[in-house]
């Protein structure tokens, strides 16, 4: 999968982006107490599975990586509830964009726990050119929970998806490998996903 490293002043930071999302657990974000979305996004944002083949297998076509960011550095305070882990020990942070090769389809931001990280998966996840949820399930054995689904209104993040609309959903969970990784994903969807071209 090929990767492209843009700027990382360019997408802004996710202490900002998250500052003002309501999360909801599934059950209260299907009881729709502030309005359900469509189906499409009732199911990209509660699946379970990998986000990289479910924007493939919806977008028929291959997703690209692009690579925004990577580095080692303290975990946020903010979000040590996912980890279960103490602020400011040292995480592997990546930010990335899923790409149909045209488009902006997904905002991803990983956050992985050093101290639980197998070597195989670490020499992976350094490397930088594979999507964590594909590594995870190639691994057999991932397991997805604490999900939880939001959404959040930012103009400077539309301009970096090139859309007009302003208002994204997003989700956050952990991602489990027993005995090889913990991760907090947060990923925010384009809402171009609301305009795909029928099959």
């Amino acid at each position: 999968m090929p990767i492209v490293t843009v700027p990382s002043s360019s997408v802004p930071p996710i202490d900002r982006l998250l500052s003002s999302v309501k999360w909801l657990n599934p059950e209260e974000f299907l009881s729709g107490g502030g309005g359900l979305p469509a189906p499409l996004w009732r199911a990209l944002l509660l699946t379970d599975g990998s986000t990289t083949l479910f924007l493939q297998a919806l977008c028929r076509t291959t997703i690209t990586l692009e690579m925004i960011d990577q580095r080692t550095a303290p975990l946020p305070p903010p979000l040590t509830g996912l980890l279960k882990i103490e602020p400011n020990r040292p995480v592997l942070q990546r930010h990335v964009w899923l790409t149909d090769g045209r488009r902006r389809l997904a905002l991803g931001y990983a956050l992985i726990s050093l101290e639980q990280l197998s070597p195989t998966l670490r020499e992976q996840l350094v490397a930088g050119t594979r999507p964590i949820g594909l590594l995870a399930d190639e691994a057999g054995r991932s397991l997805r929970d604490q999900l939880q689904v939001g959404s959040l209104t930012d103009a400077g993040l539309a301009r970096q998806f090139g859309v007009t609309a302003d208002t994204f959903w997003c989700r956050r969970y952990r991602l489990r490998i027993p005995d090889a990784m913990t991760a907090a994903i947060i990923e925010i969807f384009s809402p171009v996903l609301d305009h795909l071209p029928s099959p």
